[in-house]
């Protein structure tokens, strides 16, 4: 590597100037010699070189041509006692042209490991031009009395002393943390090509090229010796993290070289060769040892180092989408499988669970079984979100859910869903959502039944009418919704009858509770929802799962009792006053039962908004009049007769409703 040194110029050592005459040059040997400026045969060499055509050129060009000759000799002379930084800088003060390139240069050389010096030398040549070189050696020739410079010899002569700028370049970057780094962003990214700034740069890159090969030389060993290593033990993450580093490192040290090779349309061989090795590792990795992840790793490691390969980057876009599928898809099925186990055990184990549930619920405060499988669920729907499987991981949770329902372990199974649909809320498929919604609405109406069930066994008819009460408003119109109102009224007789005997009274006394509540706001789903969510099969249901039906609920807690037929004698319909506790007459009687299957019926029908309203103006008026009431037993029998036979006529007088049509 050439040395750039001001100091050693032979025009510095005579200290005489470019514009000096062959007369003044000699009595500068004469000078120097006796002011003992350097040693005789050092001085006589540089005379020589000066007064030779073939050589001057040399020199000319390496000193400060543009200068004049006090302020050449000065500067040189401030750089011969090593100054400062900051005074050195301080030399290029109004200093252009290729005595700035010069200066720059000395000052690199002086001062290495300072990355804006080579910034200055490179800005150096940005401005520089051949001509103008041109024109300043031969000006400076016609007063010296040389004859002109051809222009082919001064372009060879010059390139001499680019690659002198080069080297001082290279030592002054050798020292930089990173030198790779600092040459990227000295070479920057608009260099027009066939300038002087282009070939300073192409020289200053050859340099660097030359002094790196080393440093890769090592790189790449090390790397093999890692690539060995990872086909003895290919599960060995630790060596695929070394081999990524070592990919980093590479790229740190080699990129200028890349950087300059694509400016020219090129690829960077070395590059080329360690980047096609590394990605046989990963296809081996991938196809052969289905270390997937690992391969994945490694490749976007190469993808984002050897960006500048573009042929090679095109490979390693299509490597890493198809690793990125496989990785996702493993990924996938191995947080799904560990959800399934957990599902199984929970499952297995649902009756030491169950506490487990209803005290501490599902979430990260759970414990145990449960909290084993709220983080398998988790981590299943972090591993789906966004793919066809996302719902995957929430019905598994659902059948759970389900499973704790049908073994009768209805408050662990409450509280689940609940759970499970708070983490829904936003998360979730509107459809999942609502699933679960009915799910929820099953499983509370399954706990009601089962209180309605104790209350009866343990004779405590009149603590269950209010819980009847609530499921008949909980249920939706349809064969478990009439057997709930058959129930009720069995109840309600009951109760009457254990009172009038209780009381000697000639009537049966019934409170009759309201069987129709309002129904407010527009239907909240459609009819069409997916086919495995819940629909109740008798008053207290079992849940089906998404997998299969499940087993059939227990029959209903209690059964009305037959009633005996009468000859049907249709009457008219009276509507009873406002208010309530009276006696009915059997016109009233009929009009009240008539009247809530018509209502029952509408509320099947209805679909808008409007008929939504009118349904409920029925309703309000229908609990003003017929909520609380007393009957006689025969009436009731023969009005139930004819309702049987009115359905064609209570289906028209439903549709009235919906209008605002009112039965008079």
């Amino acid at each position: 590597m050439a040395v750039f040194d001001l100091t050693t110029n032979p025009f510095w050592l005579l200290r005489t100037s470019v514009r000096a005459r062959k007369q003044d040059v000699i009595d500068a040997l004469e000078s120097a010699i006796a002011d003992d400026l350097a040693s005789e045969a050092d001085l006589l060499r540089a005379q020589q070189v000066i007064l030779a055509p073939n050589t001057r050129l040399g020199a000319e060009l390496s000193w400060l041509p543009d200068l004049s000759p006090s302020r050449a000799v000065a500067i040189a002379g401030t750089l011969s006692g090593n100054p400062p930084k900051e005074i050195a800088l301080q030399l290029l003060d109004g200093i252009v042209g290729l005595s700035r390139a010069n200066v720059a240069a000395d000052i690199c050389r002086r001062y290495p490991g300072q990355t804006d010096l080579v910034d200055q030398l490179t800005k150096s040549y940005q401005n520089l031009r051949l001509a103008d070189v041109e024109e300043t050696i031969n000006a400076s020739r016609r007063i010296a009395g040389f004859s002109p410079v051809h222009t082919d010899l001064l372009k060879a002569t010059l390139s001499k002393i680019e690659l002198q700028h080069a080297d001082c370049a290279t030592v002054c970057l050798a020292e930089c943390a990173c030198p790779g780094r600092a040459l990227s962003t000295v070479i920057g990214d608009d260099v027009e090509p066939g300038t002087l700034h282009f070939e300073f740069l192409e020289a200053t890159v050859r340099a660097y090229r030359a002094w790196v090969g080393r440093r890769l030389q090592q790189i790449d060993e090390a790397l093999q010796e890692e690539i060995s290593s990872l086909k003895l033990q290919p599960e060995d993450v630790e060596i695929a993290k070394r081999i990524r580093a070592g990919i980093d490192l590479w790229s740190e040290w080699n990129g200028p070289v890349e950087l300059w090779d694509q400016a020219k349309g090129l690829e960077e061989p070395r590059s080329y060769a360690i980047c096609d090795k590394l990605r046989d590792l990963c296809l081996w990795l991938a196809n052969e040892m289905e270390q997937r992840k690992t391969a994945l790793e490694i490749t976007e490691g190469l993808r984002g180092n050897f960006a500048k390969l573009p042929s090679m980057l095109k490979l390693l876009e299509e490597d890493a989408s198809t690793l990125k599928r496989l990785v996702e898809e493993e990924g996938i099925s191995d947080s799904l499988s560990a959800l399934q186990r957990a599902v199984d055990l929970a499952k297995e184990t649902v009756p030491s669970i169950q506490a487990a549930f209803v005290s501490k619920g599902f979430s990260e405060k759970s414990t145990g079984i449960v909290l084993g499988l709220y983080g398998s669920f988790q981590s299943a729907v972090a591993a789906t979100r966004g793919t066809e499987y996302a719902e995957v991981p929430w019905r598994m949770i659902r059948s759970v859910m389900i499973e704790l329902n049908n073994q009768d372990q209805r408050e662990a199974s409450e509280r689940l869903g609940r759970d499970l649909l708070a983490i829904a809320i936003g998360k979730a498929t509107a459809e999942f959502i609502t699933v679960l919604q009915d799910d929820l609405r099953t499983v509370r109406s399954n706990i009601k039944w089962s209180q309605v069930d104790y209350l009866l066994k343990t004779n405590r008819r009149k603590e269950a009418l209010p819980v009847l009460h609530a499921l008949i408003a909980e249920q939706a119109p349809g064969d478990d919704l009439d057997k709930l109102h058959k129930l009720y009224m069995k109840l309600q007789a009951d109760i009457a009858e254990m009172n009038r005997r209780n009381k000697q009274r000639a009537f049966k006394w019934i409170i009759g509770i309201a069987v129709v509540c309002l129904w407010i706001g527009i239907k909240s789903c459609s009819d069409d929802h997916d086919t495995s969510s819940v629909v109740p099969t008798s008053p207290s249901p079992s849940l089906q799962s998404d997998a299969s039906p499940a087993s059939t609920a227990p029959a209903t807690p209690l059964e009305s009792a037959e009633q005996p037929t009468s000859t049907i004698d249709d009457g008219q319909e009276v509507k009873p006053p406002t208010g309530s506790r009276r006696e009915l007459s059997r016109d009233e009687l009929r009009y009240c039962q008539f009247q809530h299957a018509r209502i029952a019926r509408a509320k099947s029908l209805s679909s808008t908004n409007d008929e939504i309203s009118n349904v409920n103006v029925a309703v309000d008026d229908f609990n003003s009049r017929c909520s609380s009431f007393k009957y006689r037993e025969d009436d009731m029998t023969q009005v139930k007769a004819e309702l049987s036979r009115r359905s064609s006529s209570i289906d028209q007088d439903a549709r009235g409703l919906l209008t605002g049509s009112t039965i008079q």
